[in-house]
């Protein structure tokens, strides 16, 4: 299964992310119906393939969330036609498992356990964490950080204390 389909760029009218592009109602409703639901693979404008969600956004309206990066990156304005690509996101966990996460994952079991116990959301947000490191050392230390974090509080996360005592900046 895979869509093509232009749409403008437009600036969304919500406080949590800034930029959007409308997804027709018969995309959504054939990504709803298939196993992956609202997780896909996005290919703007023939370049930058990067893994999302179909965004509800109310009346049954349905988004890809644009950020300021991406819209720099490909020289992209509100209004203006963005060629998109859709198909579905079968990978395991919805992000790319860094290298150093998987590595840190098979040197701790307990970790790994309380890792994996977590919802498929939160695994998105702690894989996003260690990725967003400025090298392999800095993604290492966020995953050591990150499993010791879980190790700490049970398998539940607090992400203001994680943010503001275990991540550096």
């Amino acid at each position: 299964m895979k869509f093509q389909f232009s749409t403008p760029l437009e600036a969304a009218k919500t406080k949590l992310f800034n930029w959007q592009l409308r997804v027709p109602a018969e995309v959504t409703s054939a990504f709803l119906a298939s196993p992956t639901k609202r997780r896909v693979v996005c290919v703007l404008n023939g370049e930058d393939p990067h893994q999302c969600a179909l965004t509800p956004i109310g009346d049954g309206v349905y988004v890809i969330k644009v950020n300021q990066k991406r819209i720099k990156k490909l020289d992209l304005a509100e209004g203006k036609k963005v060629n998109l690509e859709l198909f579905p996101d079968d990978s395991k966990y919805g992000l790319p498992m860094p290298e150093e996460m998987a590595a840190v994952l098979a040197e701790d079991p307990e970790g790994d356990k309380l890792f994996h116990a977590l919802t498929p959301g939160k695994l998105r947000t702690l894989l996003y964490i260690v990725g967003q490191g400025q090298d392999s050392d800095d993604k290492i230390w966020r995953a050591v950080q990150i499993l010791e974090h879980l190790k700490a509080r049970s398998g539940k996360i607090d992400y203001k204390a994680l943010h503001y005592e275990d991540l550096r900046q």
